[in-house]
């Protein structure tokens, strides 16, 4: 941001909030806010507008978790993902990738549980992907129950089914949980 855009931001907040705007203070926020998109600030800026905040917005509270300019990755920048090799735009908030590859990692285990111990492939792997979160957790919560009835299943798997689903058991108790 430059000192024009600082001041008029600042315009702004003291309409809406009792703000000062003496020299000293815009040039301390020009030498923060000068590393930062002038629309993402004035985003931060509606936010707090928005809310039920009754005093202005202090300065870290429109910075928060903004990445400065010289910071930021070019929108074309992507990681791969480790587990179905999709490109995934690292411009996505962080827990977005972590969704993605949860989602990954959970049909991955479902083929491998299905090759396994169903002797068959799972053949709408597209359509798994294309579930959104409850439908696809309800899904795999089914098919987590279902294993933990089958004779053959290692007391490894068990134990970590049993404890995705937080239950408390000690070994001889696997047997006859349900």
């Amino acid at each position: 941001m430059n000192e024009k855009q600082v001041v008029s931001l600042m315009h702004r907040i003291a309409s809406y909030f009792p703000f000062s705007l003496e020299k000293y203070k815009i040039d301390e926020w020009h030498k923060v806010l000068s590393e930062y998109d002038v629309n993402e600030v004035n985003k931060q800026l509606d936010a707090h507008l928005k809310s039920e905040a009754t005093e202005a917005p202090k300065l870290h509270l429109l910075i928060k978790h903004l990445e400065k300019t010289n910071e930021r990755r070019p929108i074309d920048f992507v990681c791969i993902c480790k587990f179905c090799g999709s490109k995934i735009a690292t411009r996505n908030d962080l827990i977005s990738i972590k969704r993605h590859e949860e989602r990954c990692r959970s049909i991955q285990y479902l083929k491998r549980v299905y090759r396994k111990y169903f002797n068959r492939e799972i053949e709408n792997e597209d359509d798994l992907y294309a579930l959104d979160d409850r439908a696809f957790n309800a899904n795999y919560d089914q098919v987590l129950k279902k294993l933990l009835t089958i004779p053959t299943l290692s007391e490894s798997e068990k134990y970590c089914i049993n404890k995705y689903f937080n239950k408390d058991f000690d070994s001889e108790g696997i047997k006859t949980w349900q």
